[in-house]
């Protein structure tokens, strides 16, 4: 294995020991490109928290990633 793609899975290992919960208020643009991003990364989809106003895009963004949704911020 090289070294490069050595350091890439002891990363991840190691984010995915550290991570406990990312949460996200709002599922416009800017939240969905950084989830899918965090998703490519490796972080489990689980650990991922979202809420919005509209309950339309939030159960479109918790159906496309298989994050969990929250109905108010305060969750």
């Amino acid at each position: 294995m090289k070294s490069g793609k050595m350091k890439d899975a002891q990363m991840k290992k190691t984010c995915g020991k550290r991570m406990r919960t990312i949460g996200f208020i709002g599922a416009g643009n800017m939240a969905e490109a950084i989830i899918s991003g965090i998703i490519k990364s490796g972080i489990i989809s689980k650990n991922i928290l979202i809420s919005d106003v509209s309950k339309k895009r939030l159960k479109y963004i918790c159906k496309k990633y298989k994050v969990k949704k929250c109905y108010s911020n305060s969750e």
